[in-house]
């Protein structure tokens, strides 16, 4: 509502672009990258509702009505509180990384024989699950690999012995094993691939409705279930309108 922008037109990728998501996605000797849907946009309305929901606490509790401001930056700096407020502190300012975290490792996307695989490993007992599961007693007894600032300091071996494990299987090979393991991890999903996803046809993500121009279509259904009042789909998308000429 204020301030030196407060009359920008404000889009997805202009605050991705301005403040971290473009500067921080890619890899360190390619061009700024934007996400691959409209985070922002879809952060902004989640800001929204979770502010509706404080105000309406507040009026229950005092009678009292409030204005809510709320912009698509604010929520673009909020995303990026850590990484701003370590350069504040220590000065360290992070860019493109590509699949590489941060902290630790392994905890990046490893290539399989037809496919990707996200493998993510934070904390030590993790460590332990995933090198038992690919290389035995041996790996993860290696005390160069024992604590996560080791097997940062050791990241292309430890990184290495990951990948060369992952390149000898196929993606369901992998995750089976993986999976056994109790070991984080993910393969990497087209659409097509998502919209078959047992869990998400477990979850009930998609819903089928009768459209009077489509016919029957699919559409994502809300992201959250509630016990007492659960969400349902009351009426398909609104029929297309072309856009009368311009004078």
């Amino acid at each position: 509502q204020d301030g030196p922008y407060a009359f920008r037109p404000g889009f997805d990728q202009v605050m991705q672009s301005m403040y971290g998501m473009c500067e921080m996605t890619g890899y360190p000797d390619g061009e700024p990258l934007k996400a691959g849907t409209l985070v922002i946009d879809y952060l902004a309305g989640t800001n929204a509702a979770v502010a509706v929901m404080m105000a309406l606490r507040h009026r229950d509790r005092t009678g009292e009505g409030q204005a809510i401001d709320l912009a698509l930056m604010d929520g673009s700096i909020a995303m990026f509180s850590f990484l701003i407020a370590e350069y504040l502190i220590t000065g360290t300012k992070r860019s493109r990384n590509g699949n590489q975290h941060y902290y630790s490792t392994p905890n990046r996307m490893f290539k399989t024989k037809d496919g990707w695989v996200f493998i993510v490993i934070h904390a030590d007992n993790l460590w332990v699950r995933l090198a038992k599961a690919i290389g035995g007693d041996e790996l993860a007894n290696n005390p160069r690999y024992a604590k996560r600032p080791d097997r940062f300091q050791n990241r292309p071996e430890v990184d290495g012995i990951v990948a060369a494990w992952c390149a000898k299987l196929t993606t369901d090979e992998a995750m089976k094993v993986l999976n056994d393991a109790e070991v984080p991890a993910g393969p990497v999903q087209d659409l097509a691939q998502i919209t078959q996803d047992p869990q998400v046809k477990h979850r009930n993500l998609l819903w089928e409705c009768e459209h009077p121009e489509a016919g029957k279509i699919y559409v994502p259904a809300t992201p959250f279930k509630l016990s007492k009042t659960p969400s349902k789909l009351r009426m398909p998308a609104a029929r297309y309108a072309p856009a009368a000429p311009q004078r």
